[in-house]
């Protein structure tokens, strides 16, 4: 897992509902989120076999009750694509599957037979600054249209 932690000054949202302020969060965090599944997609596309890794990249936001928030950006467990069946052994001809997030650290960490291909690290390097500008903006405009339709 790799982690990145940044903290944003909500003030003004003090005087709306908890209700409304997770709706922005929400809203926000997803909006900014694309930023750096962009540069996942980017680096995840570099590693080639299938290019399944790169197609299972998805984003996650939660919101929690203490009014923080959370993005998290990486392969989906859901995401499955079949290819091919298999020619040897007790699944001699079944279809073969492959799920990314079940070898996505592999990949990123390397193993004792295979060297790491990081694919996390370099993007989340990539998308600090640009991410933390996403984030602003986007709570910015949701700020004014809560903040205007309440009027």
């Amino acid at each position: 897992m790799i982690e990145a932690r940044f903290t944003l000054d909500l003030t003004p949202l003090k005087s709306l509902t908890p209700a409304v302020v997770k709706r922005v969060l929400k809203v926000a965090l997803s909006r900014a989120g694309r930023v750096p599944k962009a540069a996942t997609i980017g680096t995840a596309g570099a590693i080639k076999r299938f290019g399944y890794l790169a197609k299972a990249i998805r984003i996650k936001t939660v919101v929690y009750p203490s009014g923080s928030g959370c993005v998290i950006v990486g392969p989906s467990s859901t995401y499955t694509r079949t290819k091919g069946k298999y020619t040897r052994g007790e699944h001699k001809g079944q279809p073969r599957k492959f799920q990314p997030s079940k070898y996505a650290h592999l990949v990123e960490r390397g193993t004792k037979r295979s060297k790491a291909t990081p694919f996390l690290q370099p993007a989340l390097e990539q998308s600090k600054n640009p991410f933390v500008q996403a984030i602003t903006d986007s709570m910015r405009t949701e700020i004014e249209k809560v903040l205007a339709a309440r009027k």
